[in-house]
């Protein structure tokens, strides 16, 4: 990750937050309010391309109870998996992490098609 000037969260990003968080918590995830959510700027991003983000400011360091939060499974625009994982802690949202088996970085999902990592063989890629 590297440290940009820091910016809002974009809509798109938001909504990939509200959907992982709703439907893919982790068993023990500590509850994030919509405060918290709409309030989080961006202050770093994956080297690799990829859309993932972080939310800490340079210097800052997460809690010491931060952990995986949400774990899930979504589909891009393009219909291709995308692997979607929070990390935070109570009061702390500390990165949105994204991947994928395919060239090129993984791009957000689309909100609509996240689901826990568990329910992963009913997200399916569009065959091409």
């Amino acid at each position: 990750m590297s440290y940009i000037v820091p910016r809002h969260l974009l809509d798109a990003e938001l909504a990939v937050l509200q959907a992982i968080l709703s439907r893919a918590p982790a068993s023990d995830a500590p509850r994030i309010s919509s405060e918290l959510l709409s309030g989080l700027m961006v202050h770093s991003k994956c080297d690799c391309g990829c859309a993932s983000v972080g939310f800490l400011p340079e210097g800052t360091h997460p809690n010491t109870n931060t952990k995986l939060i949400a774990d899930g499974l979504g589909l891009s625009p393009d219909n291709k998996q995308v692997g979607v994982i929070v990390y935070g802690s109570p009061g702390q949202v500390v990165e949105l992490e994204l991947y994928w088996h395919h060239e090129g970085g993984a791009p957000l999902p689309c909100p609509e098609t996240i689901a826990p990592w568990e329910r992963g063989t009913e997200i399916k890629e569009a065959e091409l």
